[in-house]
């Protein structure tokens, strides 16, 4: 199962670059249908909690990284663990490497013209053997007016390994997403003004300065008029909403310990699992092995070789938790829900949790989580 941690509503992954480099080449080696990755940063919380579109393909990305280190701030004081960020502007040379050495390629979708293709030179100087399938920058237009059959004819003839686009946020998702049934590419990825930073027609905060941290602290300086509107818009919608976050994961703390032998995860049926006490990222590993059992009736190892479902979620079933006697959960427990239900609706069971208390009910209902969840009063199929 994926690891996760769930910020404002948004899962992200909790991977290192070289981990999320691994992933991306296992969705090529996989094949079949398209599998979307996203690299998340404060701009596309604070976009998605306006936007119930993009929020949507952020919840049902194959893998969303966390590009910067506000997010893994963020995460760790609500209780998660994304081990360090992962920009688009670092994942793209580092996948171009990758595929020089293993002979794939890559296709350039978006930017400008000559940035385009000055980005797809300078990656191929720097990574010999790497080969660019094609290069195509699209007229500039809005996502409604785009000439969308001449962009996925160009992409479908070149059979790229993997598709980065650059349209920028939250354009390059949406794109991706919409036409995630025509794409004939195992991959694709936005990857905003990566290409720019790339052909250097943009310039990124020296590396000391980016291992600081503070990269977007030194974009503020070098753009001020364009970026403190942006930056202080974010601040504005995410403060509140992530105080309110802390808050209610400190209300779930039970006022007491709880009594012996009630503290844990456990099954509670063959697709149920019942969460009692804290749930948190000290018990993410017993919710893993309950949860991958619980899709598959008792067998942890079928999961990883059930092919995935192309019937509708639900149509296998259902997988319940019963989190009526948790008294505690933060970004973790959060991740491990939003993981179960990525792994069950990709093989045709839906998720039903129930949410007993009114703090946790809160803390789901906060950026509609609860709804990606089936958060459910009725306890029918439990047990």
């Amino acid at each position: 199962m994926r690891r996760l941690t769930v910020v404002l509503g948004v899962p992200v992954d909790e991977v290192t670059q070289a981990e999320a480099l691994d992933r991306i080449e296992e969705f090529v080696a996989r094949g079949g249908r398209l599998h979307q990755v996203a690299t998340v940063n404060s701009d596309f919380l604070a976009r998605a909690l306006a936007d119930p579109e993009l929020l949507h393909i952020l919840r049902h990305v194959d893998l969303a990284t966390a590009d910067g280190m506000p997010l893994v701030w963020a995460s760790r004081v609500l209780g998660g663990s994304i081990p360090e960020r992962v920009t688009g502007a670092d994942l793209v040379p580092a996948l171009a490497e990758r595929f020089a050495a293993s002979g794939r390629s890559l296709f350039l979708l978006g930017a400008r013209p000559e940035v385009a293709q000055t980005a797809a030179e300078r990656l191929c100087e720097r990574f010999p053997g790497l080969r660019i399938s094609g290069v195509y920058s699209p007229p500039m237009a809005d996502l409604e007016s785009m000439d969308h059959a001449t962009i996925l004819r160009r992409v479908n003839a070149a059979r790229p390994d993997a598709l980065l686009v650059a349209f920028g946020n939250p354009k390059q998702e949406k794109w991706i997403h919409r036409h995630r049934h025509s794409l004939e590419v195992p991959v694709a990825i936005g990857i905003g003004a990566s290409l720019d930073f790339i052909a250097g027609s943009a310039r990124r905060a020296p590396v000391w300065i980016q291992q600081a941290g503070a990269e977007w602290l030194w974009r503020l300086g070098n753009e001020p008029g364009r970026l403190w509107r942006r930056y202080a818009g974010d601040f504005r919608h995410l403060a509140p909403g992530l105080i309110r976050y802390w808050r209610l994961t400190r209300q779930t703390r039970s006022p007491r310990p709880p009594e012996e032998g009630s503290d844990g995860i456990r099954a509670i049926g063959p697709h149920s699992i019942g969460v009692a006490g804290r749930f948190g990222a000290d018990q993410r590993g017993a919710f893993e092995t309950l949860a991958l059992r619980s899709l598959v009736g008792g067998l942890a190892e079928r999961m990883r070789e059930e092919p995935e479902a192309t019937s509708p979620p639900g149509s296998s079933g259902h997988v319940y938790v019963d989190l009526r006697a948790c008294t505690y959960i933060d970004s973790a427990g959060l991740g491990c829900l939003a993981s179960l239900a990525h792994e069950a609706r990709a093989r045709g069971y839906d998720i039903r949790v129930y949410p007993g208390s009114p703090a946790i009910r809160r803390l789901l209902g906060l950026g509609g989580l609860d709804q990606h969840l089936g958060a459910a009063d009725d306890v029918e199929g439990v047990g």
